[in-house]
């Protein structure tokens, strides 16, 4: 009952948050166990529903085509839509298609891959011959391993359930193989914490895609991240791209505020990716 006490006597709450999320706030705080906290998650929430039944848990278009998703997760969140259309992170796939490519890569190694979306996409469309996947959330590694099995990918991939780091992955890929090595990384501002002066020199034939967590608590070490591998590697960054909603056959139906709705990933602010090449 504090809480009822300050939240009603914070007026400001309703005027920064909205009416509707103060009540979900509430409710949230009383105990009720909520799918959504805002009128907004909560069409979020009934559209990726439908999306789910509608494309039968397939991709259905794009690099990642025809991937299964088994559309649990341990995140919040609704993100299940721009992931079957294909669109989600759109451009990280793209650049991943193109780094392998061009370098001929073979393994892809993901820090943090939660369901397995990339990595099994990767995989299942034979952009990579082999890949490696940590995830120390326990129940999103079982549902990483879960998606494995309905995609038929056996001894192509490994899901290890430990928090990524580069001594583990030397128990796992020799030096021979890490110039033929990508690394996608999404930990959550702890990519700050992967390089020092000793192991980043065996890494400096790899290749790295990296989501740059450019949040305030991280700063510092932000800032030490950068002055190390700008040394090391050649850098450029991506950026959040448009998606097409009209393209899809599939939600021709819905309206154009729904459409949108389902392109959405529901981040809070424009982020980015830090893509790391070896110097010539």
């Amino acid at each position: 009952m504090n809480f009822l006490k300050k939240i009603i006597l914070t007026p400001h709450l309703i005027h920064n948050s909205g009416f509707d999320i103060f009540i979900y706030k509430v409710l949230s705080k009383l105990g009720v166990k909520l799918e959504y906290h805002s009128i907004l998650e909560r069409t979020k929430y009934y559209l990726e529903k439908k999306i789910i039944k509608l494309t039968k848990k397939k991709v259905i278009l794009g690099i990642y085509k025809n991937l299964f998703l088994n559309c649990k997760c341990n995140w919040p969140g609704f993100d299940f839509s721009s992931k079957l259309l294909g669109v989600y992170e759109e451009q990280v796939q793209k650049e991943i298609k193109i780094l392998a490519s061009k370098n001929n890569l073979k393994t892809i190694v993901q820090f943090g891959s939660a369901d397995g979306y990339h990595i099994l996409g990767l995989l299942k469309n034979g952009i990579f011959k082999n890949g490696y996947a940590f995830e120390m959330d326990y129940k999103s590694f079982k549902f990483s391993v879960d998606n494995k099995k309905k995609n038929r990918l056996g001894n192509k991939l490994k899901i290890i359930n430990e928090k990524a780091n580069f001594d583990i992955v030397e128990k796992y890929i020799n030096d021979k193989n890490l110039k033929k090595t990508l690394f996608l990384i999404d930990i959550e501002g702890d990519e700050y914490n992967l390089f020092n002066e000793n192991n980043i020199k065996k890494y400096l034939k790899s290749f790295f895609i990296i989501e740059d967590h450019n949040f305030a608590p991280h700063k510092f070490k932000r800032k030490n991240f950068f002055n190390l591998v700008k040394k090391k590697f050649n850098i450029y960054f991506l950026n959040n791209t448009s998606r097409d909603p009209f393209k899809y056959n599939l939600i021709k139906e819905f309206s154009d505020d729904e459409k949108w709705l389902i392109m959405s990933e529901g981040r809070p602010h424009s982020m980015r990716w830090i893509v790391m090449q070896p110097k010539k």
